[in-house]
C-alpha cells in the first residue's frame, strides 16, 4: 500500500549495463553436455519484455567468464522483443573496468555512454 508520492513511481530501472557478466548459462547449474549447456540460459534469469533496454560489454578474451554468456544473454532478450545491443572487444580481459591498459575495451565507457545517448537517457 503506497505511503507517500515517491511509492507511486516506477522502480524499474531506464537501462542496464552487464559488464563482463557471469553464469548466465547452464553450465552453472552442472547441465550436461557442457556444449549444449553453454548455449542454454540459466534458468535462474528470467526474460521478459518488460527488461528495460540493456547494453552489454564483455572482451572476447575474458579468460574468467567467456564472452558466450553475453552472447546467450543477448540472444534471449532479443528473442522478448528487448532493445539490446552487445559490445564485444577484441581485447580487454576480465575486470578491466574502467582503467585504460591499451586494449580494445578501452573504449567501452565511451561507447556506453554514445549508447545511452541513442536510445535518449542522456
Amino acid at each position: 500500500m503506497p505511503i507517500d508520492e515517491i511509492d507511486q513511481v516506477s522502480s524499474r530501472p531506464d537501462f542496464a549495463i552487464p559488464v563482463y557478466p557471469g553464469h548466465l548459462t547452464m553450465e552453472h547449474k552442472n547441465k550436461t553436455p557442457k556444449a549444449v549447456a553453454a548455449q542454454e540460459l540459466n534458468t535462474d534469469i528470467e526474460v521478459s519484455s518488460d527488461i528495460p533496454p540493456t547494453l552489454l560489454v564483455h572482451a572476447k578474451d575474458d579468460a574468467v567468464d567467456p564472452a558466450y554468456y553475453s552472447q546467450v544473454y543477448e540472444r534471449e532478450l532479443k528473442k522478448a522483443g528487448v532493445n539490446v545491443e552487445l559490445m564485444l572487444y577484441e581485447s580487454g580481459g576480465h575486470a578491466f573496468g574502467v582503467r585504460k591498459q591499451g586494449k580494445d575495451s578501452d573504449r567501452w565507457t565511451d561507447d556506453a555512454l554514445h549508447w545511452l545517448r541513442r536510445i535518449d537517457i542522456l
